[in-house]
């Protein structure tokens, strides 16, 4: 967020506002990410495995090239550290 207000449009732009994707620019399985869940809570999820539902994708994740060009972003944290760091962010917060 700072690095987009560190880099303003310019004041004649076309589009002086644009959404950039903050993420990882690979993809992460549903799996992958209630295993990081379950270990950052200490607990194991319940899960209920199911077909995937007509129309969903196999595979997606962000498209962070413009964020690279524009932002100078780089990914510094995991899927694993990222889930840990909000899961004690969270309990912190809610006093749980």
């Amino acid at each position: 967020m700072l690095a987009a207000l560190d880099r303003p449009p310019p004041a004649d732009a076309e589009e002086p506002h644009r959404l950039c994707n903050l993420g990882n620019d690979s993809p992460e399985s549903v799996n992958a990410l209630v295993t990081a869940i379950e270990a950052a809570c200490g607990r194991k999820a319940q899960r209920i495995d199911t077909p995937m539902p007509m129309g969903d994708v196999p595979k997606t994740w962000a498209d962070i090239s413009a964020s690279r060009k524009d932002l100078g972003y780089a990914p510094t944290v995991n899927l694993d550290e990222g889930i840990r760091r909000f899961v004690a962010w969270y309990r912190d917060y809610a006093k749980v």
